[in-house]
């Protein structure tokens, strides 16, 4: 369409081609980094579960002086390494949250 100074646009079918198909870019973008962080906070809590039998049944045992004592270090250690754990998945449980509702504030935008 040309105006009185000869700049043009572009037909309007065609800027909405182009705004949805960004928007479907953006779409798949966050959708990819959900799965990257489902993935990670999967992969988390199975090693998660791993060390915590690992720790109670360690713990029971030095309790039960079955293991030296020097076990009870290890289960320190491990008792450090599952707070540290619970404060990933929570942090990657928040970002789950945030990447939703940017995908549903996208999806707004999003007619087909």
């Amino acid at each position: 369409m040309a105006l009185g100074f000869g700049f043009k646009t572009r037909n309007p079918a065609r800027d909405r081609e182009t705004d949805m198909a960004r928007l479907q870019r953006l779409a798949a973008a966050i959708q990819a980094i959900s799965d990257e962080v489902a993935a990670e906070k999967t992969g988390l809590e199975k090693r998660y579960k791993a060390v915590a039998a690992d720790a109670v049944f360690l713990d029971e045992a030095v309790g039960n002086d079955e293991v030296g004592q020097a076990n009870s270090a290890k289960v320190d250690g491990m008792a450090a390494t599952l707070i540290n754990y619970e404060r990933r998945v929570a942090e990657l449980s928040r970002q789950l949250g945030s990447l939703e509702e940017l995908q549903q504030y996208a999806r707004k935008f999003i007619v087909t």
